[in-house]
């Protein structure tokens, strides 16, 4: 992604990335990338949601030098798959996607806690998300469908945990 902009096999204007999960993590790779090549003006905007990467100041630092516009950190303190799986894999502990990106100007920290009950809702929620930041052109038919599918597996999901409480009776 990175060598995709420095070629500029996307034209010449400056992109908005928006990723969620390992596609945040890509746009991380690919921000800190960029900040190792001075790589400037190739991205517009950068939203990561849900990020399995450190928060540490250092490291949004160097991703906030080649993010001309907004660079948006999106997390949930609900998130516990995240907090198994990031921290089983890594020394780190301050997680993105679980908390603010700390004492870095221009980052801008969304704590989406009370919408994102788990790692695997994000897919439901990213257009809503995006609306709750402020983002132009989002599509309001899908994200209404998109909140209706989540509605109706959260229904699935409650009438489950009814039966096996039924079941241990």
């Amino acid at each position: 992604l990175a060598a995709g902009r420095v070629n500029r096999a996307q034209g010449e204007r400056p992109v908005t990335l928006i990723g969620y999960s390992l596609g945040a993590r890509l746009i991380y790779s690919c921000l800190m990338s960029l900040a190792e090549r001075r790589a400037f003006g190739l991205v517009e905007s950068a939203v990561l949601i849900g990020t399995p990467a450190p928060s540490d100041a250092a490291v949004w630092r160097s991703m906030r030098s080649v993010v001309e516009g907004r660079l948006v950190n999106v997390y949930s303190e609900n998130d516990y798959i995240l907090a198994f799986l990031y921290r089983t894999s890594a020394i780190q502990y301050g997680v993105a996607g679980l908390q603010e990106a700390q004492d870095v100007k221009g980052i801008e920290n969304v704590n989406v806690s009370e919408m994102v009950s788990g790692h695997l809702r994000y897919q439901y929620l990213v257009g809503s998300i995006l609306e709750k930041i402020g983002f132009e052109d989002i599509d309001v038919d899908e994200v209404a469908r998109e909140e209706e599918t989540l509605a109706l597996l959260e229904e699935e999901e409650r009438k489950e945990q009814e039966m096996k409480g039924g079941e241990k009776m």
